[in-house]
């Protein structure tokens, strides 16, 4: 079907290749995972391979169909040739490899009262990246740049402040969203759709007390609220002994406001990892013909997995194919278990914050 036929195309100055006749393929995409990849290999005959001058390093896109997945370059080129027949593979990764890869680069690294999109856009700027915010996302007092650091390890701290996710779209944009409420069409039903199904159901990484403790608190008293030291508890009523693990932020706030929201968090979080459920179904559509993709909301339905009628959200889609049909991947969790971690930062005395320009 030429909806589900896989093109590559490099561009190269002036012209562009189209290479379609993929006989193996993986494309993989996340809302936990920059950049998105790709994994495509020819094992045909290639008769005109000679003439496909593409290199390593070559900006590309993969098209499922009409419907672009994904925008980055070339890593590998890998021609392999045998008597009888050329093997093609090509590997590659999105645009935003480049922030995973390279050492952040910012002038005076620091950045001083600024959102967590407007750093994200310093940071990407330098590497064509576009950044694309979907919800609001909060001021960062202070953050400095430790030298040699990637943009995506600054982008993860000051996300986890914004409560924001970050992942890569099928432009090679980054995004900076919240878990979505789009809802697939049709359902992961066994005996259906579904092909085979793994349900993970673990307690190793639960506990009974989730105590978020700031011990630093108190040697800032100032800032507390006067209160010297601080914690917050969330008991999970469904692990079956006593599991206790003391949490200590990176950051605090004034009020411990954010303690109870990390608490709480931890706990659900850690229920909605310790369920996930890893499905392969057969093609990579819905039933309106729509490509499963990551961050939209599907129903389960595996009664023999315990599993039924449940809205999930899709985090991961592996888009699969070789010599026995396509097929795709889909890890799927409940809702809450994406949602990014509150932290806070401390609340920077007025002087210090005066000389920083902070809250003007």
């Amino acid at each position: 079907m030429k909806k589900n036929v896989v093109t590559l195309k490099v561009d190269k100055g002036e012209f562009q290749y189209q290479i379609t006749g993929w006989t193996r393929l993986n494309i993989t995409r996340g809302i936990e995972r920059i950049p998105n990849s790709f994994d495509l290999h020819m094992s045909e005959k290639v008769p005109d391979l000679d003439f496909i001058e593409v290199s390593e390093g070559d900006k590309c896109r993969v098209y499922i169909g009409d419907n672009l997945v994904l925008t980055g370059y070339v890593d590998r080129w890998i021609p392999i040739v045998s008597d009888n027949q050329h093997i093609l593979q090509v590997v590659g990764r999105g645009l935003c490899q480049d922030l995973v890869d390279c050492s952040a680069v910012y002038k005076g690294m620091q950045f001083v009262n600024m959102t967590a999109e407007s750093i994200a856009k310093s940071l990407c700027e330098d590497f064509g990246i576009t950044v694309n915010a979907e919800v609001e996302t909060g001021s960062v007092t202070v953050q400095n740049i430790n030298l040699g650091e990637t943009p995506e390890a600054i982008i993860s701290r000051v996300s986890r402040v914004a409560q924001v996710l970050f992942y890569e779209d099928e432009n090679g944009n980054l995004v900076l969203s919240r878990e979505r409420n789009d809802i697939v069409r049709g359902s992961l039903v066994q005996g259906v759709n579904v092909e085979s199904a793994t349900y993970v159901r673990s307690m190793d990484q639960r506990y009974s007390d989730y105590i978020v403790v700031i011990p630093n608190a108190q040697l800032t008293t100032d800032v507390t609220d006067g209160v010297s030291i601080g914690y917050y508890t969330v008991i999970d009523q469904s692990v079956p002994r006593y599991r206790p693990i003391y949490i200590i932020p990176e950051d605090g706030d004034a009020g411990f406001v954010t303690a109870e929201k990390r608490a709480i968090w931890e706990c659900n979080r850690r229920y909605a990892r310790s369920n996930m459920v890893r499905v392969t179904v057969t093609g990579w559509r819905d039933v309106e013909g729509n490509l499963y993709k990551p961050n939209t909301q599907i129903q389960v339905n595996l009664p023999k997995l315990k599993v039924v009628m449940k809205n999930w959200l899709i985090g991961e889609v592996t888009y699969r194919m070789d010599e026995t049909g396509t097929r795709c991947d889909l890890l799927v969790m409940p809702i809450g278990a994406f949602t990014p971690e509150p932290i806070i930062p401390y609340k920077l005395p007025q002087d210090i914050g005066a000389a920083l320009g902070v809250g003007q």
